[in-house]
Parts: structure tokens; sequence; C-alpha cells
């Protein structure tokens, strides 16, 4: 269980990341905000933005809110909310295809 929640909570500070970077490229017309920037608003290296105007391209706003509810979706069902009787590899297994589909 604990693995589970590690690796949703790694990927909603990922998806965070992403959305905020998301509304500072919106901030400056879709161009690439400054490095300082976006350090400046994430908290974190000048090199991740970078990173994140690559994975942009694979993402928009609302493949960012889907990803938000599907882990928020996960994150219940690994808690006892509507689960049946699935275990912590099967919840990893549905979420995983439901984030890349």
């Amino acid at each position: 269980e604990l693995a589970f929640l590690r690796v949703v909570s790694t990927l909603f500070s990922s998806y965070t990341r992403l959305l905020l970077y998301f509304v500072l490229k919106r901030e400056v017309n879709g161009r690439q905000p400054s490095p300082q920037r976006v350090t400046e608003v994430l908290k974190s290296s000048p090199g991740i933005a970078y990173r994140l105007e690559q994975q942009l391209r694979y993402y928009d706003a609302a493949a960012i809110q889907n990803a938000f509810a599907v882990l928020r979706e996960y994150d219940l069902k690994m808690k006892g909310f509507a689960n049946g009787s699935a275990d912590e590899g099967e919840l990893m297994k549905e979420m995983v295809h439901k984030l890349m589909h």
C-alpha cells in the first residue's frame, strides 16, 4: 500500500508541476516562460523548464485535468473506497492504463 501511495504522490507532484508550467506559458501568450520565472514559481532547478516544455508537447489542459481525476480515483480506491476486491498490483495496472490512454 505504501509503494502505491508513493507512486500516486509522485505522479501528482509531476502533474502539478506540468499544470503550473502550462499556466506560466499562458501568461506569456504561449511562449516558453523564462527559466528564472519557472524556477521561482516551481521552486526547482532552472533545468526543469526544458523538461516541462518537452512534456507539454504530449499534454493539453484537458489531459492534465484527466490525470488528476485518475490519480484521485485510484488514491480513493487504494484507501478502500469503491475498490471491490482489487489488490495493489491490479489497481496500479488499471491506473497506469488510464493515465496512458
